[in-house]
């Protein structure tokens, strides 16, 4: 069953007029906030966890919605934890995470929000205690990230807790964030009432699926849980520290059945392993591409997006002496450098480095004008790994 909740936007504007202006701050977009306000609205939550803070944003304008509520109603009342492993915000490491919803703590005179950085979800959710009745998801949205904080925080919820996930559609940003899909991971995997507005077309070719939503459980969500803990065989973008993965080992073992701890003990056996295949196979490229570097002097890259120029920038592969890339279109320069228009006459004689995805039909290109495999190499998996 698909619901959806009515929008507030007020809560923003109240904040915006009052704390610090910050740079992509709040990290929502105004639909995506008057959403999460109005699911504080509709369900007037007691006890609410915020995991993921960055510069608090976010947690100005839920304090800033819980206040309003409380206005509305004298029986109302309310505790906010605002959690994250980050004791500084991530884009300014001279400040402490969650600085903005420390403002907006303070200009509205609360005892009732508490900030929790410095460690992870489990070392945390005893200290806050059962019954939570509202939850907002919002780390990394990269597996396991987000997955492994609502397993964390399962056996802690109430009844009907509401669990709020932002950027659903995070991995259709660019190529560099199609593996960020923890969130829709979850909003797809957790058994629940959803709650999610279609009706609002964004701002990407007028798609319409938001890129937050929301889950109510039931009485099933428990009764299928382990699907949560399956899900974690998918690909890892990354693997916690070891210390972390042995903390969420030991609280899973004390709330879940053995059968779903074995799963994510294997599912953390396939991610080390992929991550050392992937470390050794950026090694090897690394050597392979060196070796090309130094047979060939006139070299050209085949793609100018985000990939080359993320690639370009690591100058302990390519050395800046490097200055000519090439593109299916023009338009685009590259550290002030041309980017020409691939063509047979421009190729010609020259070793090809493709950092384009479309790599199997660039290469049917090049054997169409005669240029052969001992002329070029496609470095995307290299790229790819890199971003990770």
């Amino acid at each position: 069953m698909m619901e959806k909740v009515e929008l507030y936007f007020d809560s923003r504007r109240k904040c915006s007029e009052q704390i610090e202006t910050v740079n992509n701050e709040p990290e929502m977009s105004e639909f995506e906030s008057a959403f999460l306000a109005g699911l504080l609205y509709k369900f007037k939550p007691k006890k609410i966890v915020e995991v993921g803070i960055a510069a608090g944003g976010t947690t100005a304008i839920i304090l800033q919605t819980l206040e309003d509520i409380k206005s509305l109603d004298s029986s109302y009342d309310y505790l906010l934890f605002s959690v994250d492993l980050s004791e500084s915000y991530y884009r300014d490491q001279s400040r402490v995470s969650g600085f903005l919803g420390d403002q907006m703590a303070s200009i509205i005179g609360t005892n009732n929000y508490k900030k929790m950085t410095g460690k992870v979800l489990p070392e945390r959710i005893e200290e806050i205690g059962g019954e939570i009745d509202f939850v907002i998801l919002d780390t990394v949205h990269a597996l396991p990230g987000e997955v492994l904080d609502f397993l964390a925080i399962f056996p802690f919820l109430s009844s009907n807790a509401i669990i709020c996930l932002h950027d659903l559609t995070y991995h259709y940003n660019s190529l560099m964030t199609e593996n960020r899909c923890s969130n829709s991971v979850l909003f797809n995997a957790i058994v629940g009432n959803r709650i999610i507005d279609m009706e609002q077309k964004q701002s990407i070719d007028e798609v319409e699926y938001p890129n937050i939503g929301a889950v109510q459980i039931t009485e099933d969500t428990g009764k299928y849980i382990d699907g949560i803990f399956c899900s974690l065989t998918l690909n890892w973008s990354y693997v916690p520290e070891q210390k972390q993965l042995e903390i969420y080992q030991e609280h899973y073992q004390r709330y879940y059945p053995s059968y779903m701890t074995k799963i994510f003990q294997n599912a953390i056996k396939m991610a080390s392993r992929n991550a050392i295949f992937k470390s050794n196979q950026v090694k090897l490229n690394e050597q392979m591409i060196n070796a090309v570097i130094e047979k060939n002097n006139d070299i050209v890259f085949w793609g100018a997006g985000n990939v080359c120029k993320s690639t370009l920038l690591n100058e302990k592969i390519f050395p800046s002496s490097i200055v000519d890339s090439c593109d299916t279109k023009i338009g685009t320069t590259i550290f002030g450098w041309t980017i020409y228009k691939a063509s047979a006459e421009f190729l010609r004689n020259k070793f090809i480095i493709i950092t384009c995805k479309e790599s199997e039909s660039i290469i049917s290109q090049l054997k169409e004008w005669d240029i052969y495999e001992e002329n070029y190499i496609t470095i995307w998996d290299l790229c790819e790994d890199k971003s990770n």
